[in-house]
């Protein structure tokens, strides 16, 4: 299991209000597993074979999720900032 300690899955976690219910950060997990060579069930390993042909694919779905999410994370970021009259 690969561990990944990166500042801006932080900042998408505290500052995305759905975070918890977005369906893009579990494909942001399960591809993130399947690149790490870590355990993806059968059901998630036949739903990428099926999208994807190559691992180039599957990274690059990842960093256009991770990208997409980021930046409306800090889309809510801002807004709160400006909201809050700093």
């Amino acid at each position: 299991m690969v561990e990944l300690d990166v500042t801006y899955l932080r900042f998408i976690e505290k500052y995305h209000p759905r975070y918890s219910s977005d369906d893009r950060v579990l494909l942001c997990d399960i591809l993130f597993r399947y690149l790490s060579n870590d355990e993806v069930s059968n059901e998630d390993l036949k739903w990428i074979k099926d999208e994807f042909d190559s691992k180039k694919e599957v990274l690059q779905e990842l960093k256009r999720l991770e990208i997409n999410l980021f930046s409306e994370a800090l889309g809510y970021y801002y807004a709160n900032l400006t909201q809050n009259g700093h």
